[in-house]
């Protein structure tokens, strides 16, 4: 049912779960103007922003991107510090935690996943904090990029979450996954480290980004400088080249998509228990 998500015996309103998503996102913010720190909405955040004004409807997630350096200052700073009232999540804070991209959990509701089954040591609503990364300019070069991203996070995944179904059919890309998995963590997150800092281009990425390749790849322009955008009467900031941006995810943006494709990210959703 949209607009819900199911709860044991009654029913969470989607509009409390985007609530203390926004709550996140308005100190995300703060810190980042307070330290000096350029961020952007984007993704889903950032359609909803130009659509809707604020959220989508359906949506139940928020989607931020830092260029590498201010990423880099951000993740430190919250290793150190710690984030307030709120939980900062990756894998240095969470060694169960497979992604690479961190998180901002609050604490008032848990939510489960398909993607981390029950693994996860932290798992309250959150914000996604994605780095731009260069990308590779030629093309075979730039989907390499994304797919070795994406076998190296499903080995982890796998490895945490042994129940979560991978997509490889191929017996080889299977056996490959398998030695992979025999990895230690801290291995693999090294490697997916190594990776994306060894890149160099003219081209900008969110290789870990729900989109994928090409919808995920953008010319450096496009993040030269900010806008401010309104989302739910608050006002963050967005990449100048956002209509660009939006249109080489989403195409025909401004079309809202059928009501079959209009799911939420979230399996279940509970109360925590100190509530």
């Amino acid at each position: 049912m949209r607009g819900e998500r199911k709860l044991n015996e009654e029913f969470v309103m989607l509009k409390e779960i985007q609530q203390s998503e926004l709550k996140i996102l308005i100190y995300f913010r703060d810190f980042c103007e307070v330290n000096g720190l350029k961020y952007f909405i984007t993704a889903g955040t950032l359609l909803g922003a130009v659509r809707h004004g604020g959220f989508i409807p359906w949506d139940d997630d928020i989607d931020v991107v830092m260029p590498r350096e201010d990423y880099d200052r951000f993740i430190k700073h919250m290793r150190r510090n710690g984030a307030g009232e709120f939980v900062f999540q990756d894998g240095k804070t969470d060694n169960s935690y497979p992604i690479y991209c961190p998180k901002l959990r609050e604490k008032n509701y848990v939510v489960h996943e398909e993607l981390f089954g029950k693994a996860l040591k932290y798992n309250g609503c959150y914000i996604d904090i994605l780095p731009l990364d260069d990308c590779p300019e030629d093309k075979q070069s730039a989907q390499t990029f994304f797919d070795i991203n994406v076998f190296l996070t499903t080995a982890l995944v796998k490895k945490i979450n042994p129940d979560y179904r991978i997509g490889y059919t191929k017996k080889s890309m299977k056996k490959l996954h398998g030695v992979a998995r025999l990895l230690p963590r801290s291995a693999i997150r090294l490697l997916r480290d190594l990776l994306r800092r060894n890149v160099s281009g003219e081209l900008l990425c969110t290789v870990d980004g729900a989109h994928g390749y090409p919808n995920e790849v953008y010319e450096r322009e496009w993040f030269s400088d900010s806008i401010p955008m309104e989302f739910e009467g608050e006002i963050f900031s967005a990449p100048i080249g956002w209509d660009k941006l939006l249109k080489n995810m989403y195409g025909d943006y401004m079309t809202p998509p059928a009501k079959e494709k209009t799911e939420g990210h979230f399996i279940t959703i509970e109360r925590a228990k100190e509530q």
